[in-house]
């Protein structure tokens, strides 16, 4: 019939969970048709993701069940997300889905009060910060201070923020130090 076609992956479930300091990714099909492989994806700030690893597919009719284990992540806040591929190469994505890691790195500083409303204080500061971020769930910066705002105190005025959830991210020398998710609240 005209205008009847079939998608080539039906996606049942897609989980990432942290799990012995190892991120496990799982998913499972329900349906794939013309299905090659899958690429496991992974970023630190939920919008550049680059390739972890390629599983290939079942290509079954009635689906299958898939898990990648990450034995390398992250610390802080990891996104992962689902490339399927096509045989044709057609690619349909998934996700992203968000762990939160905590390595035990003695380096992560206390950040309180969180829930926070017109202030944060983050105790200790590292000297090799350069940067400070606060982060919206769209990704955007609407926050942000350089070491030489943070190099003589280490708490922080929220005003003007709405409530909501927001990511705080420290820089380091090219490489995120660490982040952690925070709540502003009124």
């Amino acid at each position: 019939p005209i205008g009847e076609f079939t998608l080539p992956v039906t996606l049942s479930a897609f989980r990432a969970r942290v799990e012995n300091e190892e991120v496990v990714i799982s998913w499972a099909t329900s349906e794939e048709v013309d299905n090659d492989y899958f690429i496991i994806e992974r970023s630190e700030d939920g919008r550049n993701f680059g390739e972890l690893a390629t599983v290939p597919g079942l290509n079954s009719r009635s689906g299958g069940n898939y898990l990648h284990i990450d034995k390398e992540p992250l610390s802080g806040v990891s996104y992962y997300r689902l490339r399927q591929v096509d045989i044709d190469g057609t690619t349909n994505y998934f996700g992203p889905r968000s762990v939160q890691m905590d390595k035990g790195d003695d380096l992560q500083p206390d950040v309180f009060p969180n829930p926070a409303s017109n202030w944060l204080t983050i105790s200790p500061i590292s000297d090799q910060l350069q940067t400070i971020r606060l982060i919206d769930k769209q990704g955007r910066i609407v926050k942000q201070w350089e070491q030489e705002a943070f190099i003589a105190t280490n708490r922080f005025d929220l005003g003007g923020l709405a409530p909501g959830i927001y990511m705080l991210q420290a820089l380091g020398l090219n490489q995120t130090s660490w982040s952690k998710q925070i709540a502003v609240g009124r």
